[in-house]
């Protein structure tokens, strides 16, 4: 189920009204099926421009990484919002009040600043060992091949968006010569 619609987000004790495209995936949601919903955004995208891009973050993964730092909920909050608006100076003011090390702060400015073709980003990934199964990706690059869309589809972290309603994969595509 689509929708496409004005939505309401709280920001600064207000709501702000936004423009919002999404779906609603009814079923079990399975890697095929997140590939599918976000094929059909490259190829709706690609009706209205050729030079398109497709921003994936995923919040879990996020999540599990900053649990396998055994990260205080309130540093992971504080470490989201960092991370939504690429502020790596945020972690080293965190690393000098204590809330890690500064080599937790090397991986997590690695991680922060980000952004790469999905293939590349997977590789990235490996590299700085967050995470010991990145499975779940590699398995979304073969399906984004299959649907021949791979090379659209890029990573970024700082995509960070309602952490309190969104637990999985969010992205957002966006169209050369279009602003917003």
């Amino acid at each position: 189920i689509y929708y496409n619609e004005n939505i309401y987000r709280p920001k600064d004790r207000h709501y702000k009204e936004i423009k919002q495209s999404g779906v609603e995936y009814i079923g079990k949601l399975t890697t095929y099926a997140e590939a599918e919903v976000i094929a059909l955004a490259v190829k709706s995208l690609k009706l209205l421009g050729k030079n398109i891009r497709i921003r994936i973050s995923d919040v879990s993964l996020l999540a599990e990484i900053f649990e396998n730092m055994n990260l205080t909920e309130f540093t992971q909050n504080r470490i989201f919002q960092l991370f939504e608006s690429k502020n790596s100076a945020g972690l080293d003011r965190l690393v000098k009040e204590g809330k890690f090390e500064i080599s937790v702060a090397e991986k997590l400015k690695e991680l922060l600043i980000l952004y790469c073709p999905f293939e590349e980003g997977i590789k990235r990934l490996e590299e700085l060992e967050l995470l010991g199964n990145l499975a779940h990706f590699k398995e979304l690059s073969a399906a984004f091949a299959a649907f021949g869309v791979l090379e659209s589809i890029y990573l970024d972290f700082s995509l960070i968006n309602s952490m309190d309603y969104y637990n999985g994969i969010i992205f957002q595509g966006v169209i050369s010569d279009i602003p917003f």
